[in-house]
């Protein structure tokens, strides 16, 4: 397995170097947003770690840029930035995962480790069958939501959005806690701090497809426990 380490912190480069190469992959770094493009031209790596702070192409476009020519590659933000914000607006532009600094090896290597395993689920039992609940149409390939109840209504979505709102109705009906999210969508839940995201990703979704997202007809909270969705409107 190929990884490429792209920070201009030449010591975090190191550590991240010695982490990961402990797990057999061969690691190589670049300092610069730029660089790493060009070393990704002429290798395939499989696993990205990426700071977002950077000089002149910050992590964000890096991470854009990728998705657009290495797809199918794991993107990991390992980054001193540790506000909300960014860590949604990392995993909205396509990272698989966001850890900040400082950060413990072990749950690097736990983080990256089950990005790979849903890497490799995806491969071979990918999400791509559509959902169907209630009154929704998940397309799921499309990226996007289809209301049948209201004449067809099409709202796209995020991929962030697309796989917790895809877990949620696959589970119609069944109280899903943030935890139990957390590890489903991106394989680490108890414990981890980030039940927050959660929130955040099912407000977002409320304001997507909810008439009323204050009073929410297929998203529903169940106070202490999580979120279910409601299948009981029929199309």
């Amino acid at each position: 397995m190929q990884a490429l380490i792209v920070d201009d912190d030449p010591l975090t480069c190191k550590l991240v170097k010695f982490i990961l190469g402990d797990e057999g992959f061969t690691v190589t770094t670049a300092g610069t947003a730029q660089a790493a493009l060009a070393v990704s031209e002429n290798q395939q790596p499989d696993l990205f770690v990426i700071d977002v702070m950077m000089p002149q192409v910050d992590g964000f476009e890096l991470c854009r840029r990728l998705r657009t020519s290495h797809r199918d590659a794991v993107i990991v933000f390992l980054t001193a930035r540790a506000e909300l914000e960014s860590r949604v607006s990392g995993l909205d532009i396509g990272a698989d995962d966001y850890l900040t600094k400082p950060f413990e090896p072990a749950e690097l290597v736990a983080r990256v480790k089950a990005a790979m395993r849903r890497y490799q689920r995806f491969q071979y039992a990918p999400y791509a069958s559509n959902v169907k609940a209630g009154a929704l149409e998940l397309r799921v390939s499309d990226l996007e939501v289809v209301n049948i109840q209201n004449g067809g209504s099409r709202v796209s979505l995020t991929p962030t959005e697309m796989k917790l709102l895809r877990r949620l109705m696959v589970s119609a009906g069944h109280v899903l806690s943030r935890d139990a999210l957390l590890d489903s969508i991106w394989g680490y839940g108890t414990g981890s701090g980030d039940s927050q995201v959660i929130d955040v990703y099912i407000r977002r979704l409320r304001k997507k497809i909810e008439e009323d997202p204050s009073r929410p007809q297929f998203l529903e909270s169940v106070r202490g426990s999580g979120y279910k969705f409601n299948a009981a409107i029929a199309s």
